[in-house]
Protein backbone atom coordinates (compact mmCIF):
# COMPACT_ATOMS: atom_id res chain seq x y z
CA UNK A 1 0.00 0.00 0.00
CA UNK A 2 1.24 3.44 -1.06
CA UNK A 3 1.81 5.97 1.92
CA UNK A 4 0.23 9.22 2.25
CA UNK A 5 2.21 12.03 1.18
CA UNK A 6 0.86 13.19 4.83
CA UNK A 7 3.12 10.15 6.29
CA UNK A 8 6.16 11.31 4.32
CA UNK A 9 8.87 13.27 6.51
CA UNK A 10 9.99 16.68 4.62
CA UNK A 11 13.90 16.69 4.79
CA UNK A 12 14.85 19.97 5.54
CA UNK A 13 16.77 21.73 2.81
CA UNK A 14 20.39 22.28 3.21
CA UNK A 15 21.45 25.76 4.05
CA UNK A 16 24.33 28.17 1.56
CA UNK A 17 27.79 27.89 2.51
CA UNK A 18 30.76 29.98 1.69
CA UNK A 19 32.73 27.76 -1.56
CA UNK A 20 29.95 29.15 -3.81
CA UNK A 21 32.64 29.12 -6.81
CA UNK A 22 30.66 26.06 -8.82
CA UNK A 23 26.87 27.60 -8.23
CA UNK A 24 28.15 31.03 -9.11
CA UNK A 25 29.88 29.99 -12.50
CA UNK A 26 33.43 31.41 -10.62
CA UNK A 27 35.33 28.19 -11.07
CA UNK A 28 36.75 29.38 -14.35
CA UNK A 29 37.90 32.35 -12.94
CA UNK A 30 40.61 33.74 -10.76
CA UNK A 31 38.75 34.12 -7.61
CA UNK A 32 39.67 34.70 -4.68
CA UNK A 33 37.50 32.85 -1.93
CA UNK A 34 37.27 34.45 1.03
CA UNK A 35 34.40 32.46 1.84
CA UNK A 36 35.92 29.37 2.98
CA UNK A 37 37.88 29.65 6.02
CA UNK A 38 40.84 27.01 5.89
CA UNK A 39 44.31 27.29 6.55
CA UNK A 40 45.97 27.74 3.03
CA UNK A 41 49.89 26.82 4.91
CA UNK A 42 49.24 23.11 4.76
CA UNK A 43 48.57 23.05 0.92
CA UNK A 44 52.26 23.50 -0.37
CA UNK A 45 53.19 20.76 2.34
CA UNK A 46 50.52 18.07 1.08
CA UNK A 47 51.32 19.06 -2.93
CA UNK A 48 54.70 17.97 -2.20
CA UNK A 49 54.78 14.96 -0.52
CA UNK A 50 55.25 11.88 -2.34
CA UNK A 51 51.47 10.58 -2.31
CA UNK A 52 52.50 7.62 -4.25
CA UNK A 53 51.86 5.03 -1.88
CA UNK A 54 48.77 6.79 -1.26
CA UNK A 55 47.14 6.21 -4.37
CA UNK A 56 48.46 2.35 -4.89
CA UNK A 57 45.89 1.73 -1.52
CA UNK A 58 42.82 2.88 -3.44
CA UNK A 59 42.17 -0.67 -4.64
CA UNK A 60 41.68 -2.09 -1.12
CA UNK A 61 38.58 -1.20 1.61
CA UNK A 62 39.85 1.43 4.05
CA UNK A 63 39.83 0.82 7.83
CA UNK A 64 36.44 0.99 8.74
CA UNK A 65 38.06 2.13 12.23
CA UNK A 66 40.18 4.13 11.28
CA UNK A 67 43.09 1.90 13.51
CA UNK A 68 46.17 3.52 13.04
CA UNK A 69 44.53 7.56 13.04
CA UNK A 70 43.12 6.92 16.67
CA UNK A 71 46.45 5.55 17.59
CA UNK A 72 48.18 8.94 16.35
CA UNK A 73 45.36 10.97 17.88
CA UNK A 74 46.03 9.17 21.73
CA UNK A 75 49.55 9.69 21.79
CA UNK A 76 49.43 13.59 19.95
CA UNK A 77 47.24 13.66 23.61
CA UNK A 78 48.87 12.03 25.98
CA UNK A 79 46.71 9.36 26.15
CA UNK A 80 43.95 12.14 27.43
CA UNK A 81 40.91 9.74 25.66
CA UNK A 82 40.86 6.04 24.71
CA UNK A 83 40.42 4.44 21.55
CA UNK A 84 36.77 3.66 22.30
CA UNK A 85 36.40 7.06 23.32
CA UNK A 86 37.22 8.39 19.22
CA UNK A 87 34.79 8.06 16.63
CA UNK A 88 36.15 9.21 12.81
CA UNK A 89 33.58 10.58 10.35
CA UNK A 90 33.14 11.73 6.83
CA UNK A 91 34.11 15.19 7.95
CA UNK A 92 32.30 17.29 10.69
CA UNK A 93 28.70 17.13 9.03
CA UNK A 94 29.11 13.51 8.67
CA UNK A 95 29.49 13.75 12.74
CA UNK A 96 26.38 15.83 13.35
CA UNK A 97 24.50 13.71 11.62
CA UNK A 98 25.24 10.67 13.30
CA UNK A 99 24.94 12.75 16.03
CA UNK A 100 21.67 14.15 15.74
CA UNK A 101 20.16 10.55 14.34
CA UNK A 102 21.43 8.64 17.39
CA UNK A 103 20.23 10.66 20.04
CA UNK A 104 17.43 13.11 18.75
CA UNK A 105 13.46 11.89 18.21
CA UNK A 106 10.21 13.54 17.68
CA UNK A 107 10.05 16.06 19.47
CA UNK A 108 12.89 16.55 21.69
CA UNK A 109 13.85 19.95 22.25
CA UNK A 110 17.25 21.11 21.30
CA UNK A 111 19.39 24.32 22.40
CA UNK A 112 21.16 25.52 19.17
CA UNK A 113 23.21 28.99 20.20
CA UNK A 114 22.68 31.16 17.74
CA UNK A 115 24.76 32.41 15.46
CA UNK A 116 26.46 29.49 14.39
CA UNK A 117 26.88 26.92 11.71
CA UNK A 118 23.37 26.27 10.23
CA UNK A 119 23.83 22.23 9.47
CA UNK A 120 23.21 21.59 13.36
CA UNK A 121 19.52 22.34 12.06
CA UNK A 122 18.83 20.40 9.20
CA UNK A 123 20.66 17.34 11.16
CA UNK A 124 17.91 18.16 14.03
CA UNK A 125 14.80 18.71 12.28
CA UNK A 126 16.14 15.36 9.80
CA UNK A 127 14.97 14.11 13.18
CA UNK A 128 11.77 16.09 13.58
CA UNK A 129 13.44 17.09 16.84
CA UNK A 130 12.64 20.93 17.79
CA UNK A 131 14.99 23.61 18.01
CA UNK A 132 14.91 25.91 21.04
CA UNK A 133 17.28 28.99 19.40
CA UNK A 134 19.09 31.09 22.12
CA UNK A 135 21.27 33.95 20.59
CA UNK A 136 24.64 35.80 21.17
CA UNK A 137 24.40 39.43 20.54
CA UNK A 138 26.75 41.52 18.63
CA UNK A 139 26.86 44.20 20.77
CA UNK A 140 28.29 41.99 23.31
CA UNK A 141 30.79 40.85 20.92
CA UNK A 142 28.62 37.49 20.72
CA UNK A 143 29.40 35.95 24.11
CA UNK A 144 27.70 33.21 25.24
CA UNK A 145 23.91 34.15 26.64
CA UNK A 146 24.96 32.17 29.75
CA UNK A 147 21.79 33.31 31.69
CA UNK A 148 19.33 32.38 28.76
CA UNK A 149 21.05 28.57 28.76
CA UNK A 150 20.85 28.17 32.26
CA UNK A 151 17.39 29.03 32.31
CA UNK A 152 17.12 26.24 29.27
CA UNK A 153 18.81 23.99 30.49
CA UNK A 154 16.90 23.99 33.30
CA UNK A 155 14.19 22.38 31.79
CA UNK A 156 15.99 19.50 30.99
CA UNK A 157 16.41 19.92 26.72
CA UNK A 158 17.64 17.02 25.22
CA UNK A 159 20.98 18.72 23.99
CA UNK A 160 22.57 21.70 23.51
CA UNK A 161 24.87 22.73 20.59
CA UNK A 162 27.35 25.03 20.93
CA UNK A 163 30.62 26.09 18.52
CA UNK A 164 33.57 27.33 19.64
CA UNK A 165 35.43 29.46 18.33
CA UNK A 166 31.98 30.53 17.15
CA UNK A 167 31.36 30.54 13.27
CA UNK A 168 30.70 33.01 12.43
CA UNK A 169 31.96 35.52 14.33
CA UNK A 170 35.35 33.14 15.59
CA UNK A 171 35.77 34.23 18.90
CA UNK A 172 36.74 31.99 21.70
CA UNK A 173 34.23 31.12 25.02
CA UNK A 174 35.61 31.48 28.37
CA UNK A 175 36.72 27.77 29.68
CA UNK A 176 35.08 28.61 32.58
CA UNK A 177 31.49 29.18 31.34
CA UNK A 178 32.15 26.09 29.46
CA UNK A 179 32.82 24.09 32.37
CA UNK A 180 29.88 25.77 33.90
CA UNK A 181 27.68 24.89 31.40
CA UNK A 182 28.90 21.00 31.01
CA UNK A 183 27.96 20.92 35.19
CA UNK A 184 24.44 22.41 34.46
CA UNK A 185 23.90 20.33 31.73
CA UNK A 186 24.98 17.27 33.52
CA UNK A 187 22.31 17.67 36.52
CA UNK A 188 19.92 18.11 33.53
CA UNK A 189 20.84 14.99 31.91
CA UNK A 190 21.02 17.00 28.96
CA UNK A 191 23.58 15.98 25.99
CA UNK A 192 26.36 18.65 24.99
CA UNK A 193 27.31 18.78 21.70
CA UNK A 194 31.04 20.88 21.85
CA UNK A 195 31.63 21.57 18.02
CA UNK A 196 35.68 22.44 17.97
CA UNK A 197 36.79 22.62 14.13
CA UNK A 198 38.06 26.03 14.58
CA UNK A 199 39.99 24.79 17.87
CA UNK A 200 43.94 24.82 16.89
CA UNK A 201 43.98 28.13 15.41
CA UNK A 202 43.56 29.27 18.50
CA UNK A 203 47.37 30.00 20.36
CA UNK A 204 46.66 28.21 24.00
CA UNK A 205 44.47 25.55 23.18
CA UNK A 206 42.10 24.61 26.00
CA UNK A 207 41.96 21.43 27.01
CA UNK A 208 38.21 20.22 26.58
CA UNK A 209 39.01 16.32 26.31
CA UNK A 210 40.60 16.14 29.87
CA UNK A 211 36.48 17.11 31.12
CA UNK A 212 35.31 13.54 29.15
CA UNK A 213 35.95 11.45 32.46
CA UNK A 214 33.80 13.89 34.37
CA UNK A 215 31.42 14.64 31.68
CA UNK A 216 29.41 11.37 29.79
CA UNK A 217 27.21 13.66 28.27
CA UNK A 218 29.27 15.47 26.48
CA UNK A 219 30.95 15.33 23.00
CA UNK A 220 33.40 16.66 20.92
CA UNK A 221 33.78 17.46 17.59
CA UNK A 222 36.72 17.82 15.67
CA UNK A 223 37.43 19.09 11.85
CA UNK A 224 40.46 18.21 10.11
CA UNK A 225 38.74 20.58 7.27
CA UNK A 226 39.88 23.50 8.52
CA UNK A 227 43.20 23.46 10.33
CA UNK A 228 44.68 21.27 7.62
CA UNK A 229 43.41 22.87 4.93
CA UNK A 230 41.18 19.63 3.38
CA UNK A 231 37.31 20.43 2.84
CA UNK A 232 37.86 18.48 -0.44
CA UNK A 233 38.99 14.85 1.76
CA UNK A 234 36.06 15.15 4.06
CA UNK A 235 37.43 14.08 7.53
CA UNK A 236 37.16 14.29 11.34
CA UNK A 237 36.84 13.22 14.49
CA UNK A 238 35.04 13.13 17.93
CA UNK A 239 35.49 12.51 21.57
CA UNK A 240 33.06 11.04 23.56
CA UNK A 241 32.30 8.42 26.51
CA UNK A 242 32.71 4.63 25.64
CA UNK A 243 29.04 4.03 25.87
CA UNK A 244 27.75 7.42 23.86
CA UNK A 245 30.75 6.51 20.59
CA UNK A 246 29.53 3.02 20.77
CA UNK A 247 25.56 4.16 19.98
CA UNK A 248 26.78 6.83 17.30
CA UNK A 249 29.24 4.10 15.49
CA UNK A 250 26.12 1.84 15.03
CA UNK A 251 24.34 4.92 12.88
CA UNK A 252 27.56 5.29 10.50
CA UNK A 253 27.96 3.93 7.28
CA UNK A 254 30.87 1.34 7.69
CA UNK A 255 33.19 2.70 5.62
CA UNK A 256 32.59 6.46 5.95
CA UNK A 257 36.10 7.67 5.75
CA UNK A 258 38.19 6.61 2.70
CA UNK A 259 42.02 5.50 3.08
CA UNK A 260 44.20 8.38 1.59
CA UNK A 261 42.15 10.46 3.95
CA UNK A 262 42.79 8.70 6.85
CA UNK A 263 46.69 8.57 6.03
CA UNK A 264 47.15 11.55 4.62
CA UNK A 265 45.90 13.20 8.11
CA UNK A 266 47.96 10.34 10.03
CA UNK A 267 51.44 12.41 8.40
CA UNK A 268 49.58 15.56 8.66
CA UNK A 269 49.30 15.61 12.34
CA UNK A 270 52.56 14.66 12.93
CA UNK A 271 53.85 17.64 11.28
CA UNK A 272 54.14 19.89 14.58
CA UNK A 273 56.40 22.58 13.06
CA UNK A 274 53.39 23.56 10.27
CA UNK A 275 50.92 23.57 13.05
CA UNK A 276 52.66 25.79 15.05
CA UNK A 277 53.93 27.80 12.34
CA UNK A 278 49.91 28.23 11.61
CA UNK A 279 48.83 29.47 15.01
CA UNK A 280 51.82 31.89 14.72
CA UNK A 281 50.82 33.13 11.41
CA UNK A 282 47.43 33.50 12.14
CA UNK A 283 47.24 35.25 15.30
CA UNK A 284 49.36 37.50 13.66
CA UNK A 285 48.02 38.15 10.22
CA UNK A 286 44.37 37.96 12.24
CA UNK A 287 45.63 41.09 14.44
CA UNK A 288 46.94 43.02 10.85
CA UNK A 289 43.30 42.62 9.06
CA UNK A 290 41.41 43.14 11.97
CA UNK A 291 43.31 46.83 12.19
CA UNK A 292 43.10 47.48 8.96
CA UNK A 293 39.43 46.89 8.59
CA UNK A 294 38.44 48.77 12.01
CA UNK A 295 40.51 51.85 10.51
CA UNK A 296 38.04 51.89 7.66
CA UNK A 297 34.76 53.99 7.39
CA UNK A 298 31.53 51.66 7.70
CA UNK A 299 33.25 48.62 8.58
CA UNK A 300 33.17 47.06 12.32
CA UNK A 301 35.21 43.96 12.31
CA UNK A 302 34.44 41.57 15.70
CA UNK A 303 37.11 40.33 18.19
CA UNK A 304 38.10 36.47 16.75
CA UNK A 305 40.31 33.98 17.85
CA UNK A 306 39.96 31.88 14.25
CA UNK A 307 41.12 32.20 11.08
CA UNK A 308 37.86 34.53 9.67
CA UNK A 309 36.82 37.61 10.90
CA UNK A 310 32.80 38.89 10.91
CA UNK A 311 32.41 42.37 9.70
CA UNK A 312 29.25 44.55 10.45
CA UNK A 313 28.68 46.88 7.84
CA UNK A 314 25.58 49.08 9.23
CA UNK A 315 27.28 52.44 8.94
CA UNK A 316 28.48 51.76 5.47
CA UNK A 317 25.28 52.58 3.62
CA UNK A 318 25.39 49.06 1.92
CA UNK A 319 24.03 45.89 2.75
CA UNK A 320 25.69 42.86 2.28
CA UNK A 321 24.28 41.49 -1.35
CA UNK A 322 26.04 44.88 -2.55
CA UNK A 323 29.15 44.49 -1.14
CA UNK A 324 29.79 40.75 -2.06
CA UNK A 325 28.28 41.90 -5.93
CA UNK A 326 31.00 44.76 -5.43
CA UNK A 327 33.59 42.21 -4.56
CA UNK A 328 32.61 39.71 -7.05
CA UNK A 329 33.44 41.73 -9.76
CA UNK A 330 36.72 42.23 -8.61
CA UNK A 331 37.04 38.27 -8.81
CA UNK A 332 36.48 37.99 -4.39
CA UNK A 333 34.10 36.33 -3.10
CA UNK A 334 32.81 36.53 0.08
CA UNK A 335 30.13 34.98 2.71
CA UNK A 336 27.37 37.06 2.85
CA UNK A 337 25.69 36.44 6.53
CA UNK A 338 22.16 37.81 5.92
CA UNK A 339 20.68 34.13 6.03
CA UNK A 340 22.08 33.12 9.38
CA UNK A 341 19.88 33.52 12.23
CA UNK A 342 20.46 36.18 14.87
CA UNK A 343 22.32 38.37 11.68
CA UNK A 344 20.90 40.18 8.95
CA UNK A 345 22.32 42.23 5.81
CA UNK A 346 24.52 44.17 7.35
CA UNK A 347 27.13 41.31 8.43
CA UNK A 348 29.57 39.11 6.14
CA UNK A 349 32.66 36.90 6.97
CA UNK A 350 35.46 36.66 5.31
CA UNK A 351 38.59 34.18 5.92
CA UNK A 352 42.07 35.48 6.68
CA UNK A 353 44.56 34.48 3.73
CA UNK A 354 47.86 34.60 2.76
CA UNK A 355 49.14 38.04 3.18
CA UNK A 356 49.30 39.19 -0.63
CA UNK A 357 45.87 38.14 -0.81
CA UNK A 358 44.02 40.05 2.45
CA UNK A 359 45.91 43.09 1.23
CA UNK A 360 43.73 42.70 -2.09
CA UNK A 361 40.82 42.29 -0.22
CA UNK A 362 41.32 45.38 2.06
CA UNK A 363 42.35 47.59 -1.18
CA UNK A 364 38.74 46.96 -2.52
CA UNK A 365 37.05 47.47 1.20
CA UNK A 366 38.85 50.65 0.54
CA UNK A 367 37.27 51.65 -2.88
CA UNK A 368 34.15 50.47 -1.74
CA UNK A 369 34.63 53.25 1.23
CA UNK A 370 36.10 55.96 -0.74
CA UNK A 371 33.20 55.85 -3.37
CA UNK A 372 31.05 55.64 -0.28
CA UNK A 373 28.30 53.63 -2.55
CA UNK A 374 28.33 56.34 -4.81
CA UNK A 375 26.78 55.63 -8.68
CA UNK A 376 29.51 55.00 -10.88
CA UNK A 377 28.25 58.24 -13.44
CA UNK A 378 29.51 60.12 -10.40
CA UNK A 379 32.91 59.00 -10.15
CA UNK A 380 33.29 59.23 -13.74
CA UNK A 381 31.79 62.98 -13.36
CA UNK A 382 34.60 63.29 -10.31
CA UNK A 383 37.32 62.07 -12.40
CA UNK A 384 36.64 64.34 -15.59
CA UNK A 385 36.45 67.33 -13.36
CA UNK A 386 40.06 66.22 -12.07
CA UNK A 387 41.05 65.92 -15.66
CA UNK A 388 40.24 69.13 -16.89
CA UNK A 389 41.39 71.15 -13.92
CA UNK A 390 38.81 73.78 -13.75
CA UNK A 391 35.50 74.83 -12.79
CA UNK A 392 32.36 73.63 -14.53
CA UNK A 393 30.16 76.59 -12.88
CA UNK A 394 26.48 76.38 -12.97
CA UNK A 395 25.30 73.96 -15.52
CA UNK A 396 21.60 75.75 -16.94
CA UNK A 397 21.21 73.28 -19.21
CA UNK A 398 20.77 70.36 -16.72
CA UNK A 399 16.99 68.84 -17.07
CA UNK A 400 18.23 68.39 -12.65
CA UNK A 401 19.44 72.03 -12.35
CA UNK A 402 18.88 73.31 -9.39
CA UNK A 403 19.91 69.70 -7.96
CA UNK A 404 18.29 71.01 -4.27
CA UNK A 405 18.41 74.67 -4.04
CA UNK A 406 19.52 77.09 -5.81
CA UNK A 407 23.63 76.15 -6.59
CA UNK A 408 26.77 77.94 -7.48
CA UNK A 409 28.45 75.61 -8.87
CA UNK A 410 28.28 72.13 -10.53
CA UNK A 411 31.44 70.76 -11.13
CA UNK A 412 30.81 68.01 -8.27
CA UNK A 413 27.20 67.16 -9.19
CA UNK A 414 28.15 64.05 -6.98
CA UNK A 415 29.80 64.63 -4.06
CA UNK A 416 33.54 63.53 -3.68
CA UNK A 417 32.98 63.08 0.27
CA UNK A 418 29.76 61.50 0.03
CA UNK A 419 28.79 59.93 2.07
CA UNK A 420 30.63 61.96 4.65
CA UNK A 421 28.13 61.14 7.59
CA UNK A 422 28.91 64.41 9.53
CA UNK A 423 25.73 66.53 10.22
CA UNK A 424 27.93 69.50 10.55
CA UNK A 425 27.99 70.03 6.43
CA UNK A 426 24.08 69.60 7.10
CA UNK A 427 23.18 66.26 5.81
CA UNK A 428 21.20 63.42 7.94
CA UNK A 429 20.67 60.24 7.80
CA UNK A 430 17.26 59.35 6.29
CA UNK A 431 15.11 56.09 5.18
CA UNK A 432 14.86 55.64 1.57
CA UNK A 433 10.71 55.17 0.79
CA UNK A 434 12.28 53.16 -2.26
CA UNK A 435 14.41 50.59 -0.46
CA UNK A 436 13.31 50.95 3.05
CA UNK A 437 16.86 50.88 4.10
CA UNK A 438 19.39 53.97 6.12
CA UNK A 439 20.61 56.22 3.81
CA UNK A 440 22.83 59.43 4.01
CA UNK A 441 20.87 62.21 2.87
CA UNK A 442 22.65 65.92 1.30
CA UNK A 443 19.68 68.34 0.59
CA UNK A 444 20.52 70.66 3.07
CA UNK A 445 24.35 70.45 1.96
CA UNK A 446 25.88 72.90 -0.44
CA UNK A 447 29.91 72.49 0.63
CA UNK A 448 30.46 70.89 -2.94
CA UNK A 449 28.60 73.05 -4.60
CA UNK A 450 29.46 76.47 -3.22
CA UNK A 451 32.24 78.16 -6.04
CA UNK A 452 34.93 79.27 -3.23
CA UNK A 453 34.93 75.31 -1.80
CA UNK A 454 35.03 73.95 -5.15
CA UNK A 455 38.38 75.53 -6.08
CA UNK A 456 39.76 74.19 -2.80
CA UNK A 457 38.13 70.69 -3.39
CA UNK A 458 39.43 70.32 -6.98
CA UNK A 459 42.98 71.70 -6.34
CA UNK A 460 43.17 69.38 -3.64
CA UNK A 461 42.53 66.57 -5.39
CA UNK A 462 44.22 67.27 -8.06
CA UNK A 463 47.44 67.83 -5.62
CA UNK A 464 46.80 63.97 -4.66
CA UNK A 465 47.94 63.22 -8.19
CA UNK A 466 45.54 60.21 -8.15
CA UNK A 467 42.39 59.10 -9.99
CA UNK A 468 39.56 59.43 -7.30
CA UNK A 469 39.08 55.24 -6.68
CA UNK A 470 42.58 55.63 -5.96
CA UNK A 471 42.09 58.35 -3.38
CA UNK A 472 41.64 57.24 0.28
CA UNK A 473 38.52 57.62 2.77
CA UNK A 474 41.01 60.00 5.23
CA UNK A 475 42.40 61.95 2.70
CA UNK A 476 38.88 63.13 1.42
CA UNK A 477 37.92 63.99 5.20
CA UNK A 478 41.06 65.96 5.64
CA UNK A 479 39.39 68.20 2.70
CA UNK A 480 35.78 67.85 4.11
CA UNK A 481 37.53 69.08 7.25
CA UNK A 482 39.65 72.18 5.68
CA UNK A 483 37.03 73.81 4.06
CA UNK A 484 34.41 73.65 7.05
CA UNK A 485 37.39 75.10 9.10
CA UNK A 486 37.58 78.06 6.58
CA UNK A 487 33.94 78.53 5.76
CA UNK A 488 32.39 80.49 8.52
CA UNK A 489 28.73 79.48 7.53
CA UNK A 490 29.39 76.00 8.72
CA UNK A 491 30.53 77.67 11.91
CA UNK A 492 27.22 78.14 13.36
CA UNK A 493 26.16 74.80 12.42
Amino acid sequence: MDRKQSDLQIIPNHASHGGEVYSQNLNNKKILDFSVNVNHLFKKSIVDMDLKDLLETIDLYPDSNSTRLKELLIKISNNAFTRNQIIVGNGAMDLITVFSDAFFTKNDEIIVVQPTFTEYEWAITKNQAKIINIFRLPENDFKLPMAEIFEFLSQSPKAIFICNPNNPNGSLDAHNDIKNILKQALNSETLVFLDEAFIEFVEKTPRTNEMLEQCPNLFICRSFTKFYGIPGLRIGYGLGSQQMISKMKSYQNLWSVNTVAQELMGRLIGNTHLQELSREYYTKERKFMFDEINSLYGFKPYPSNANFLLVNLENLGMNSADVKTRLVESNILIRDCATLKGLNDKFIRIAIKDHESNLKIIQEFKKIVNSGGMHPKGIDLINQALALKHRKGKDLSCPYFPCHKQLEDCTFCYCPFYPCHNPISGGNFITSQKTGKKIWNCADCILSHKASNVDIILTELINLKSSFQEITHMQLMEIHKKIIDQDEAYHDR
